[in-house]
């Protein structure tokens, strides 16, 4: 079995150090850094033994470039079908390594699996989510419990790990979500194909909030952001585009209402705080 991680990147070369340096590469692993910044911050990697670096145009957000990998490791390595592949960020660091991972011996045949996020406080970071019912729209976010694995519906791509197969399979991101929702979205192509998606609740990554997206802010002020900027996980037009990947017009109208309405509450009531 061969490994790729695919890390899809436009700044911060230091996070992209850290993580690298906190899963310990033990030397078989191909690790693909996307670089979309037109300034190829991330160019000095081509030198470190293992790591190779794609170069985007600029305009390819998370999705678009995740895409990019997958295509470059397509052509160039013809990958067997239980080839592991990881789908990882660099705004966050392991508190493991792969050779943890590679012990596990998961069943990457039949299952995708991503290890649970905490914030630099030890806090639980909601990410990998079950959703519990379309309308109104609510997930649940597991947390570590007793079990090893706990069943999930949408994912995150801080950590994930698939097969070749499972990932082509589904076609890799929608490439009608180039940022937030191309992970949540790929959970549920998962799901249809009979793929479950699992957290794995004995490992876990760090996330640096600082740098991942547009901040939820319950100020009113912020709303504007929050609907139209394309990293914010609220964008109006991706989060449509996301319900409308699996549910009809007319449900996914309603879908959406009760997302908006929601929110909408909770700034008001953070606002008179």
């Amino acid at each position: 079995m061969r490994v790729f991680i695919v890390i899809p990147v436009f700044g911060n070369v230091n996070l992209t150090e850290n993580f690298i340096n906190s899963i310990e590469l033990t030397g078989k692993e191909r690790v693909i850094l996307i670089d979309d910044n037109p300034l190829r911050l991330h160019a000095y990697f081509i030198h470190r033994q293992g790591i190779e670096v794609v170069n985007g145009n600029g305009t390819n957000f998370w999705g678009g470039s995740v895409n990019l990998g997958l295509d470059y490791i397509s052509h160039k390595y013809k990958p067997e079908a239980h080839d592991m592949i990881i789908l990882a960020n660099n705004d966050v660091t392991c508190n493991f390594n792969l050779e943890e991972v590679y012990s596990m011996r998961l069943d990457i045949r039949n299952s995708v699996f991503h290890p649970q996020v905490k914030d630099i406080s030890g806090r639980y970071v909601k990410s990998c989510g079950r959703i519990r019912q379309w309308f109104p729209f609510i997930v649940e976010y597991p947390l570590a419990d007793s079990s090893n694995y706990s069943c999930i519906d949408t994912l995150t791509g801080r950590f994930l790990i698939v097969s070749w197969e499972n990932i082509t399979s589904v076609g890799g991101i929608s490439k009608n979500l180039p940022h937030y929702g191309g992970d949540s979205d790929l959970g549920l192509k998962f799901r249809k194909i009979g793929v479950q998606s699992y957290l794995i609740n004995t490992i876990d990554c760090c996330v640096n909030m600082a740098q991942t997206g547009v901040h939820a802010s319950m100020h009113l002020g912020n709303l504007y952001n929050l609907l139209f900027n394309i990293k914010s996980s609220y964008c109006l037009k991706y989060r449509w585009r996301f319900v409308r990947n699996h549910k009809s017009f007319v449900y996914s109208i309603l879908i959406m209402l009760s997302i908006y309405i929601k929110l909408l509450i909770a700034m008001i009531i953070f606002s008179k705080e």
